[in-house]
């Protein structure tokens, strides 16, 4: 991934994995991206570049949970 292109986005990952790291475990991905993007300041929301944000959030939220998202180095480790 181009470091532009994550840079415009680390703001928005950092959020959603501090978010993420909050709620209470056992929790679906796809059910804890929808109460994610449902918290989530209306300004965050805004930059999002695709039509289901929810749906991005839960492929984010996927990736950290396997150490693959881009980027993971910069954001506060996964926490079971």
């Amino acid at each position: 991934m181009r470091k532009a292109k994550f840079g415009h986005y680390l703001d928005i990952k950092l959020e959603v994995v501090g978010l993420f790291n909050e709620l209470p475990k056992p929790l679906s991905v796809r059910k804890a991206a929808k109460q994610i993007y449902d918290q989530l300041d209306s300004k965050l929301r805004l930059r999002f570049a695709t039509d289901d944000p929810a749906h991005q959030i839960e492929v984010w939220l996927g990736q950290y949970k396997k150490g693959t998202l881009p980027g993971q180095q910069d954001l506060p480790p996964y926490r079971p």
